[in-house]
């Protein structure tokens, strides 16, 4: 396997297994104004972390990611080997890297560290895309980004090498720094599946009390409120405080990820 990647209802966890891999939503846009987080995790030994954008045309290989090709666009703040072909071969370091990359690359921003958030802002209107450390712009990194024509759809896309790891939030999680009049790739649940979601996990409170304290099932329910009432024939009116939480679990999930997610996919990179 070349690459590992933990996707849940909220966030995705990347990290690469190979010398150098890539991820790609499964989500793109081609107008607006977007954002994602990146969380810069703990890694073993410095490595490439390549944080931005690409059209569905960007190439994925074991030297080439995001920001390798035209309209890609990444930023990497990490301590890194010079070049992708030096940290094949193992030679010499160079610090940190703390660049651009578009084809080429340029000096920006600043250098992250584990615990960093970075954001990835895009915008399609005015043709920027602009990165952010712990919330503090970092300045505009790329200027005319083509928006608009025909296959120039962007997708979220992160190129790390091995062992380096990162946790994406596309917005289902509320972000840790949301920048002004940008939209999350994911929209967050909305308030009244929040409020259903709070009120269930108030019935599982009440339950673990009611089950700790009696034993028995739960009493203090009226069956007008209940959840467990379709259960509650067989049993006298009284379901097991078991089977009501595990019942009360389920749709707490069922509610938190009924919106569908963006999820991340993989492409191995060439031998």
């Amino acid at each position: 396997m070349d690459a590992n990647i933990n996707a849940c209802a909220c966030c995705a966890a990347a990290e690469g297994l190979n010398n150098f891999s890539s991820f790609r939503a499964n989500a793109c846009v081609y107008s607006g104004k977007w954002m994602y987080e990146a969380l810069i995790q703990p890694a073993w030994q410095p490595g490439i972390q390549q944080i931005g954008w690409a059209t569905i045309h960007c190439p994925f290989t074991a030297e080439e990611g995001v920001g390798d090709a035209p309209d890609s666009y990444a930023y990497d703040g990490g301590l890194a080997l010079h070049t992708k072909l030096a940290l094949m071969s193992q030679c010499h370091t160079d610090g940190k890297r703390v660049r651009k990359w578009n084809v080429k690359s340029w000096a920006y921003g600043e250098a992250w560290a584990a615990g960093d958030i970075i954001g990835s802002c895009l915008d399609l209107d005015r043709g920027e895309i602009t990165f952010y450390r712990n919330g503090v712009s970092m300045g505009v990194a790329f200027r005319n980004v083509r928006a608009m024509q025909p296959h120039l759809a962007y997708f979220p896309t992160v190129s790390l090498s091995y062992t380096e790891r990162c946790e994406l939030n596309f917005g289902a999680r509320p972000f840790a720094h949301p920048v002004e009049s940008f939209k999350p790739m994911h929209a967050p649940p909305r308030e009244p599946t929040l409020a259903f979601v709070s009120y269930l996990l108030g019935c599982l409170e009440r339950l673990a009390k009611t089950a700790a304290n009696s034993g028995a099932g739960p009493g203090s329910w009226g069956a007008e409120e209940a959840p467990w009432a379709d259960d509650a024939a067989d049993t006298g009116g009284q379901a097991s405080a078991s089977a009501s939480a595990r019942k009360l679990s389920a749709i707490a999930s069922s509610a938190t990820t009924s919106e569908t997610p963006v999820q991340v996919c993989t492409r191995a990179p060439h031998a």
